[in-house]
This record gives C-alpha cells, structure tokens and sequence, in this order.
C-alpha cells in the first residue's frame, strides 16, 4: 500500500486528473481507493466544487506532501467520533 494520506496534492497516472486527496476507503478485498477534489474546478451554476474523482490507489502519485491540513471542528454530529475506526481482522 502506497503512503497516500489526506491532504496530500495528488494525481491520477491514467486519466491525469489532479487535485487534494481528500478521502480514502478500504475494501474488504483489499482495494483502496483515493478521492481526489480538485483545486481548480467549480460548477459553473451553483459555483460550488466539482465532485469528488474516486481513483483506485494504485494509479495515483503524489505530487506534493500534506498541501492542506484538516480544518474540520470538535463540534457537532462528528464530536463524538475520535477518529478513525481500526482495520478488521480477519480471522
């Protein structure tokens, strides 16, 4: 597994598609998958940002280390989470 981790400026070997890793998900089956916001893009109708670009983790490289810290608050229905859930173990 590559050492991909939020925040980290990005980009997608295949399809060159760049921007801020702002999600990752692993599978059961051993795939991880990165989502990729990009910096520059925007709706042209409601001005918000583009949707994410769900990649597999293999075909992305890093183009600059942690580009942008989480600036997410210690309030709200996310409070009570401290955090990242443990990986299953199988058995």
């Amino acid at each position: 597994m590559k050492k991909i981790k939020l925040g980290d400026h990005v980009k997608d070997t295949i399809t060159s598609y760049e921007g801020i890793c702002v999600g990752i998900t692993n599978w059961l089956n051993g795939c991880a998958r990165i989502a990729i916001q990009s910096t520059d893009s925007r709706n042209s109708e409601t001005g918000l940002p583009t949707d994410n670009y769900w990649v597999d983790e293999t075909t992305v490289v890093v183009v600059k280390k942690q580009t942008k810290q989480s600036t997410q608050k210690k309030n709200g229905a996310s409070s009570s989470i401290g955090g990242r859930y443990d990986d299953p173990v199988m058995t």
